[in-house]
């Protein structure tokens, strides 16, 4: 679960999200996150990269990540 502050809700992760949360622990690319996913979850490549995608643009338009 995550604390949206600017909506003021909890949001919840499904297991994929939950992943890529933990990999942000540390700056990585977006692509860096994809093969990370593929390789935990056995996706295909362009899955991971769709995925990866979607959940850092939802994550961007809550302010709970920013590119550096």
């Amino acid at each position: 679960m995550l604390l949206d502050p600017v909506g003021d809700r909890y949001l919840r992760l499904n297991g994929t999200g939950a992943a890529l949360w933990e990999l942000l622990a540390e700056p990585r690319a977006p692509d860096e996150l994809s093969r990370a996913l593929s390789a935990r979850h056995a996706l295909d490549a362009d899955v991971a990269a769709r995925d990866v995608g979607a959940f850092l643009d939802a994550l961007r338009s809550r302010k709970l990540v920013q590119d550096v």
